[in-house]
């Protein structure tokens, strides 16, 4: 090839890479710098939304909420076939019984005798759809149960306590007061550091009212050097079992100091051996609950300003009863939080993420229509009252709103009599 040919294809090359370059160059210079940064890839911060202008679908509730529902039914739910033509228990079953009660390894006594007999028949028989809605629950709060009691070095086999306690429920609240998972009364919550005010009662909080139970436990166990024992003392009070062990000369073993316990304390430890067993044994008696069906994975993000259940309902969709059932220490749907004093709001992982995506816009629209103050479930108070002249326990009774069995219960009365100036215990919720 001649080389003048080449250089002229040389030159030519060289003139259209110069070209190109100035016109890239110009294209960028040419742009100003908010060009610039919109072509940046960032995630944008969610606008604050008015109340008036948003609309959220409504999510679905969640695995707690739709077990917690049968408490709140108003009968007993039809009795499954099942539970009409369930096996009689057969001639061995006493030995079944106790060799199953041997397999489970604890350092609770878990002994088989006819009275723990008859509480084996009650969860496994008689109350076969309460035992259904107990193992869903469980799936939920044993795993809460199961931490607290290893970070102590405690027998995972105490969560059961819950069962006889409060049937897994939540909300549960005793004809005097006792409230909770644990079934605390107003002054052992206190003394175990859960606070109760108008608008926040921990004895709901599973979180906080389990680890309270198992110091207590702890406590009782150090006291009296024995579970059974302690499961007593946490029935009946500490008082009550020391006075079963004098009059017995002493002893300190559950069943020969039985006779000289109150009826209810007779019964707890050997309804907790029979709830041990049922909870432990149930597929063995078919009593099963769905495989599929599982708690939803949960977390919790700190709250530090007062805020109304009903402001993240508003923006996330989240139904207002599964916010309730996860948070059930805030017993007017409002958590009173504070920078100083900031609270927890429990959720499954999802509803979380969606009340952090809305967070700016929930903290920025309260609505003061819901801090008006709200009817609650009155206090239940325990007062001592001083038997008059003409008094019968009838006549008590109707005063405060009480039975005559709970006045005899609370007074360890066995019949109907009283004398004047004698000083009875009561728990009522009428005012004065």
């Amino acid at each position: 090839m001649d080389r003048t040919v080449i250089v002229r294809k040389a030159i030519i090359a060289v003139a259209f890479l110069v070209i190109s370059l100035l016109g890239f160059s110009q294209d960028t210079l040419g742009l100003s710098q908010d060009t610039i940064e919109q072509k940046c890839v960032y995630v944008p911060k969610t606008p604050v939304l008015e109340a008036s202008k948003i609309v959220v679908p409504q999510l679905q509730e969640s695995f707690l909420t739709r077990h917690l529902r049968q408490f709140d039914r108003a009968f007993e739910p039809p009795i499954l076939e099942e539970d009409t033509y369930y096996e009689p228990l057969g001639d061995d079953a006493d030995s079944i019984f106790k060799a199953r009660l041997n397999q489970i390894s604890t350092e609770i006594n878990l002994p088989y005798n006819r009275r723990v007999r008859a509480f084996i028949e009650v969860y496994t028989q008689r109350r076969r759809n309460q035992m259904r809605t107990m193992l869903m629950l469980s799936r939920y709060y044993f795993p809460i149960f199961e931490r607290k009691l290893a970070e102590h070095g405690m027998p995972e086999e105490l969560k059961h306590l819950a069962v006889i306690e409060s049937a897994l429920n939540p909300r549960a609240v005793s004809p005097v007061g006792a409230s909770g998972l644990w079934q605390f009364m107003y002054r052992t919550g206190r003394a175990f550091g859960l606070r109760v005010t108008h608008e926040l009662d921990e004895r709901f909080d599973p979180e906080k009212a389990t680890e309270a139970a198992v110091l207590y436990l702890r406590q009782l166990h150090d006291r009296f050097g024995c579970w059974t024992l302690a499961l007593a003392a946490y029935n009946s009070g500490q008082g009550t079992v020391n006075r079963a062990i004098r009059r017995a000369g002493g002893r300190r073993d559950f069943w020969t100091i039985y006779n000289f316990l109150p009826r209810e304390t007779r019964n707890f430890v050997p309804a907790f051996i029979g709830a041990t067993y049922a909870m432990t044994f149930h597929n063995e008696h078919s009593i099963t609950v769905s495989e599929t069906d599982w708690p939803e994975v949960m977390d919790t993000v700190m709250i530090r300003q007062r805020i109304h259940f009903e402001q993240i309902t508003k923006f996330t969709g989240i139904p207002i009863q599964s916010i309730r059932d996860h948070n059930p220490q805030y017993r007017r749907d409002i958590i009173p939080a504070s920078e100083t004093d900031p609270f927890v709001l429990r959720l499954p992982a999802d509803f979380i993420l969606r009340f952090i995506a809305y967070s700016d816009s929930i903290f920025a629209n309260p609505f003061p229509e819901l801090w008006e103050q709200r009817p609650v479930a009155p206090t239940v108070t325990r007062i001592t009252y001083r038997v008059r002249r003409g008094d019968v326990l009838g006549s008590i009774a109707r005063r405060f709103g009480v039975t005559v069995a709970q006045l005899k219960a609370w007074n360890n009365l066995s019949s109907d009599l009283i004398r004047v100036n004698q000083n009875l215990i009561i728990y009522t919720n009428r005012p004065g």
